[in-house]
C-alpha cells in the first residue's frame, strides 16, 4: 500500500503542480481534501478551492516544475522532499520543501506543506502571498 501511496503523492507533483493539469485532482484527491500550507492564513478546504489555489499558484509562475527529491511512506502518510523550479523576476528560482500526505481510500485527503515561501515570493517581486490569500 505505501507504494501506491507514494505513486499517487508523486502524481500531485508531476500532473497537478508542474503541468496544471487540473483533471488529475479530479482523479487523485477527495471532495473534501485540506491543506495546511505554512505561511498561509487558513487551511484551503475542499477540491475546488484547491484547484482555484494551484491555478493562481501557477498563473503567478507558470513554468512552474516540481522535482521530487525523496519520498517515504508508512501507513496511511507519504512525506515527499521535493523541490520547485521557475523563473522569477530576479531570475532563475529554486525552492525546496516538504509535503505530508494523508491517503484515504486510495485518494490525497489531507496535506501539511512546509516550503521556503520567502524565496519563492520576493523572486516573484510581488505580494504573492497577499495575491493568493485574497483570492482563496
Amino acid at each position: 500500500m505505501s507504494e501506491d501511496n507514494k505513486r499517487i503523492a508523486r502524481k500531485t507533483f508531476e500532473s497537478v503542480w508542474s503541468r496544471g493539469d487540473l483533471s488529475v485532482a479530479d482523479q487523485i484527491y477527495t471532495e473534501d481534501y485540506v491543506a495546511h500550507v505554512a505561511n498561509m492564513p487558513s487551511a484551503i478546504s475542499g477540491l475546488e478551492q484547491f484547484k482555484q489555489f494551484v491555478a493562481l499558484f501557477r498563473a503567478l509562475s507558470p513554468d512552474l516544475h516540481f522535482d521530487v527529491q525523496d519520498q517515504i511512506g508508512e501507513g496511511d502518510k507519504v512525506a515527499t522532499r521535493w523541490m520547485a523550479r521557475s523563473r522569477g523576476a530576479s531570475g532563475e528560482l529554486a525552492v525546496t520543501g516538504i509535503s505530508i500526505h494523508r491517503v484515504a481510500g486510495g485518494r490525497l485527503a489531507e496535506s501539511w506543506d512546509n516550503w521556503d515561501a520567502m524565496t519563492a515570493f520576493q523572486a516573484m517581486g510581488q505580494d504573492a502571498l497577499e495575491t493568493l490569500s485574497l483570492n482563496l
